[in-house]
């Protein structure tokens, strides 16, 4: 076990996010008092060309003793190599000051983002967090082709929704658990993007 706590570890060093790159082009599509802590670029809906997603938060963020927003913005590249903003999501983000935990028996402890992935015709987001409790969730949204020419506009559904949890035992070794919900079963309803909040802790087993 304790190998799977060295990987654990070893994960998210890697993935600490590096926000370094220039984020210039996306300037205009920022709200108003907010800036860019992480964005990626990827064929998102499989048509060939190069789309957006950014995370924002807001520059009060770490000086606020209210909670703030972390909206995520989706852009869809067009031929001239602009964006169009065809979706923004404000549930899926936990803020800097939101906490919860992957134990009910244990209080809840800040929520860190720690990654956006795109892939061509899907998305993802990473975060960890937890006190004694380690655990670390990826949320993975696929593109859906036919729901998008149904509806008329690009719908993207959630694929998994996946949470490790790593616990350590009175003999100093760690366990590990995981839970996954979806992918969805033929015929079920669909957890859409746009409407899917990830405040919902279905994760947590009393």
């Amino acid at each position: 076990m304790k190998y799977y706590f060295t990987l654990f570890c070893y994960f998210f060093l890697i993935t600490l996010p590096i926000f370094a790159q220039d984020n210039a082009e996306f300037a205009s599509y920022v709200l108003p008092d907010y800036e860019i802590t992480n964005a990626n670029k990827g064929d998102i809906n499989s048509d060939g060309i190069i789309d957006a997603v950014l995370v924002l938060k807001h520059k009060t963020e770490e000086t606020s003793k209210q909670p703030t927003l972390r909206p995520v913005l989706i852009l869809i590249g067009q031929k001239n190599k602009k964006y169009v903003v065809a979706l923004r999501q404000d549930k899926l983000i936990l803020c800097k000051a939101c906490n919860a935990s992957a134990n009910p028996k244990e209080p809840a402890a800040k929520v860190e983002f720690n990654e956006l992935i795109v892939e061509k015709g899907q998305f993802s987001f990473n975060f960890y967090g937890g006190k004694k409790a380690k655990w670390s969730r990826i949320l993975i949204f696929k593109f859906d082709a036919a729901a998008s020419k149904t509806a008329k506009k690009d719908t993207w559904f959630l694929h998994t929704d996946t949470m490790e949890r790593m616990e350590q035992l009175p003999n100093l070794d760690f366990t590990t658990k995981t839970l996954v919900k979806g992918p969805p079963k033929p015929n079920s309803v669909k957890s859409d993007f746009k409407d899917y909040d990830s405040k919902v802790t279905w994760f947590i087993k009393k």
